[in-house]
């Protein structure tokens, strides 16, 4: 079983993991690495859920297909929102473009 890919964000002190797999594979995953179950509907191409850990959230992405880019981006728009709404910083016109960083970031991290 491959273990899942980190991105640590240093700026704001969050790590996010990462991995492609099939459904079953990727709750198998989540519960071998973190001791938690998913809520996973196997009818899902693509997920992003936040677990705790030591209280410290840690959010992971799973998409289905490496190649589906649209789920990519959709599942980098919820990790962004996260992480920025935990560090207090909303999204409005004025906070747009962290927004648009982090998010870029993170579709250029998980699609090397």
């Amino acid at each position: 079983m491959t273990v899942f890919r980190g991105i640590y964000i240093d700026i704001y002190e969050y790590n996010i993991y990462y991995t492609f797999c099939s459904p079953k594979r990727y709750a198998a995953k989540v519960k071998a690495v973190f001791n938690k179950t998913t809520r996973l509907d196997t009818e899902f191409q693509s997920s992003f859920e936040v677990i705790r850990k030591n209280k410290t959230p840690i959010g992971i992405i799973w998409v289905k297909d490496k190649k589906d880019i649209c789920s990519i981006a959709h599942e980098c728009f919820h990790a962004t929102h996260e992480i920025l709404q935990y560090k207090g910083l909303v999204l409005s016109n004025d906070s747009e473009e962290a927004y648009a960083y982090l998010m870029g970031f993170l579709i250029k991290k998980l699609m090397k």
